[in-house]
């Protein structure tokens, strides 16, 4: 989102660009004013040893054996840990009510390696998506097009405060769906929390 401001600035102007996007000009300058973060500055002084890792051993080096490359050269490089994510995730989806938490569906990503402890911990069942089957997660994909436009692929998430990405995600649900006959998720969801509710009443009634 940033770069995409910076690159479109000069023709239409910070504020327009804002407007357009729903997305608040004080958010842009404060991400503009920020320094980088200590992973972001991380990240380039690793890139140099990356791009030799790779080119040195004929570009098939995967990330898996980038790492393990570095490593054993003494180039001390973190891994995104699937503990830390199996607890956000488990943060979030236990706030939920019990009727939008019923299982999970993820890609086949390493960053849930930890799901089996999530669900011990939760009670949520989590199911996996066959390879290269993105229709599985019809809305999830939908969603991470839509997060895209904010987050470009390789965005440092580091440098956005736990606020902003709050107000991306209002902004989000604020915006009217064709797969929710023109609803915006926010209205779906209290409609079907204020019937699952209204349902609940009668029954015990």
């Amino acid at each position: 989102m940033i770069a995409y401001i910076d690159s479109n600035r000069k023709f239409f102007g910070v504020e327009p660009i804002c407007s357009v996007l729903q997305f608040a000009p004080r958010t842009y300058y404060a991400a503009k004013a920020r320094p980088l973060s200590a992973r972001a500055v991380r990240d380039s002084e690793l890139k140099p040893a990356v791009a030799r890792v790779h080119r040195d051993n004929f570009g098939v080096y995967g990330v898996d054996k980038v790492w393990a490359q570095l490593n054993r050269e003494g180039v001390r490089v973190a891994r995104y840990g699937a503990v830390t994510m199996k607890n956000a995730l488990a943060s979030t989806m236990t706030a939920l009510p019990d009727q939008l938490r019923r299982s999970l569906t993820w890609d086949r990503g390493k960053e849930l390696s930890a799901h089996a402890q999530f669900k011990v911990e939760t009670g949520i069942p989590v199911y996996f998506a066959d390879p290269h089957s993105p229709w599985q997660r019809g809305s999830n994909e939908n969603t991470n097009g839509l997060l895209r436009q904010y987050f470009p692929k390789g965005t440092d998430l580091a440098r956005w405060s736990a606020e902003e990405i709050e107000a991306v995600a209002s902004a989000l649900n604020s915006r009217p769906r064709k797969t929710l006959g023109w609803r915006t998720p926010a209205e779906a969801l209290n409609e079907y929390l204020l019937s699952s509710q209204q349902q609940s009443v009668a029954t015990t009634g």
